[in-house]
């Protein structure tokens, strides 16, 4: 547990400095190199560690014997490829794969995000930082949708598009992403939230049948009537996402009253995205696994929350909100995460103390 507590501390502790003097600094140079140290601790617990999240030896086995069986996306597998050009020691690919989603993670918070550092502890205690131990793979393609964002408010399609079809090709969820570029016109009241979200509720009975339809014709078949086809409703899954989502609205019609329309379609998007994470976690029981295909959305998370806090006026009450909310996503990564005696973080373990 130390090794988690000492590197989420250096971490965060980077990435104040960094954020507090980039406006500052004329050195570029030295920007960079503070933001790269806040992302070090993190990137060096994933990609150094030894046996250390539910799918670790999963990985290791596929990296060994990838020459031989070919089963996941083509971007994966031509990912192996190339690592084993250069080396047959699978810790190569836990390290290039904790580059990739590190790089994508940090560049979009610090390009996209008013508050980097609590974007980053928000990283740490959501589910996507300690989920990338165990899917490497979606999470690499979730950090390429977090980054591709950028170009959605830009309005540059073909980037958007590139990037996304890269994420793809290491996890193919990533193509629910491309539609969500027209998402960024679209203007929905609060009113139409509700009756969406009522709409999928009445629906669920007949989304049950059209999801087990599609899963069908994809890879993911046979996760039907599988260990993962429990019908659990989460219901801590369910909530954070409806918290979130409703304290983001408070301030939705707020800022359509603001004459900046491009910070108004900023805000409307990251709101969007977080609420088809909430209709999502709100059918989660349906299909096997429904739950990931959220994350994705979920992610904007890291944004929104910075980005809704910093519309709040009084500073006193930023402070107070800022603080219960970090205390809430603490023990919500204390209590998930290293909970019980089900948990694979603990106890961590280098992969220098194997070698």
């Amino acid at each position: 547990m130390s090794v988690y507590i000492t590197n989420f501390a250096l971490s965060l502790f980077f990435s104040i400095f960094a954020f507090n003097k980039r406006k500052t600094m004329k050195n570029k140079c030295t920007k960079i190199m503070f933001s790269i140290l806040s992302a070090l601790p993190l990137f060096a617990v994933a990609a150094f560690r030894y046996g250390v999240g539910n799918d670790y030896f999963s990985y290791a086995d596929y990296f060994n014997n990838s020459s031989h069986i070919q089963y996941m996306e083509y971007g994966f597998d031509l990912l192996i490829r190339i690592i084993r050009n250069f080396t047959t020691n699978y810790v190569a690919l836990f390290v290039v794969c904790s580059v990739i989603f590190f790089y994508f993670i940090f560049k979009a918070i610090y390009e996209q995000s008013i508050n980097p550092t609590l974007s980053i502890f928000l990283f740490i205690c959501a589910p996507y930082y300690f989920e990338f131990f165990s899917g490497m793979r979606q999470m690499m393609a979730v950090a390429i949708f977090l980054y591709s964002i950028k170009y959605i408010k830009q309005r540059k399609l073909l980037h958007y598009i590139i990037l996304n079809l890269i994420g793809a090709s290491l996890h193919s969820s990533s193509l629910i992403f491309i539609p969500i570029y027209w998402l960024y016109n679209i203007k929905i009241t609060p009113k139409m939230f509700f009756t969406l979200f009522l709409a999928t509720l009445i629906s669920r009975p007949f989304l049950k049948n059209i999801l087990y339809k599609v899963i069908t014709m994809t890879n993911y078949v046979s996760y039907i009537d599988g260990t993962f086809d429990n019908n659990h409703f989460g219901i801590v899954t369910f909530i954070i996402p409806l918290f979130i989502f409703l304290f983001a609205m408070m301030f939705y019609n707020k800022d359509k009253e603001k004459k900046d329309e491009l910070e108004v379609k900023e805000y409307q998007l990251y709101c969007n995205l977080m609420f088809i994470q909430l209709l999502i976690t709100s059918i989660q029981d349906l299909v096997p696994l429904l739950t990931r295909l959220g994350w994705g959305f979920g992610i904007s998370q890291i944004i929104l929350i910075p980005l809704t806090i910093s519309k709040i006026k009084k500073p006193k009450d930023r402070l107070c909100i800022t603080t219960l909310i970090c205390i809430l996503f603490l023990i919500y990564v204390i209590i998930m995460r290293f909970g019980g005696g089900g948990s694979t973080l603990l106890p961590f373990r280098w992969i220098f103390d194997v070698l």
